[in-house]
């Protein structure tokens, strides 16, 4: 498989101090992991549409004009294999306030590797040992607590 630098769009939702992830699980680390809901950004369409499909597909929720929080490049390794992308981050609300109250949303896109989406805080994390990936996101979040937004 030819090495790409992927560009992706991820999605920031905020319910208090608690943030929407995406779960998964690393087997070659055997190490849980969060990541922010969003995907890949397909030729031609720009970032901010690429994060308001990414939602509407995986958990069918439209949300407000996202705000550009900033963009972070990533190189990692995921169960064995080396990858490299780089992420638009973008602060976005759901226009359905409801969404926020289900603990545990659906994931509609069967195709997804994630075990499930939940609402989670950074101290939460990092009690549970759950770090968040790409780990620069975790400066913007923490660089957006309530008081700041």
């Amino acid at each position: 498989m030819p090495s790409v630098i992927k560009v992706k769009a991820f999605a920031l939702l905020r319910r208090g101090e608690e943030f929407l992830v995406c779960m998964g699980f690393d087997a070659k680390k055997n190490q849980r992991f969060a990541r922010l809901p969003g995907g890949h950004i397909e030729f031609g369409e720009r970032a901010a549409d690429a994060v308001k499909r990414e939602l509407k597909e995986e958990f069918g929720v439209s949300i407000t004009e996202p705000i550009l929080l900033g963009w972070i490049e990533n190189i990692f390794e995921y169960n064995g294999q080396r990858g490299h992308e780089v992420v638009a981050v973008y602060e976005v609300k759901p226009d359905d306030p409801a969404f926020s109250d289900t603990e545990h949303p659906p994931l509609l896109d069967p195709q997804e590797a994630w075990i499930e989406a939940r609402w989670l805080s950074t101290a939460q994390a990092r009690a549970q040992g759950i770090p968040l990936y790409p780990s620069a996101a975790s400066l913007l979040i923490q660089d957006l607590t309530p008081t700041k937004l």
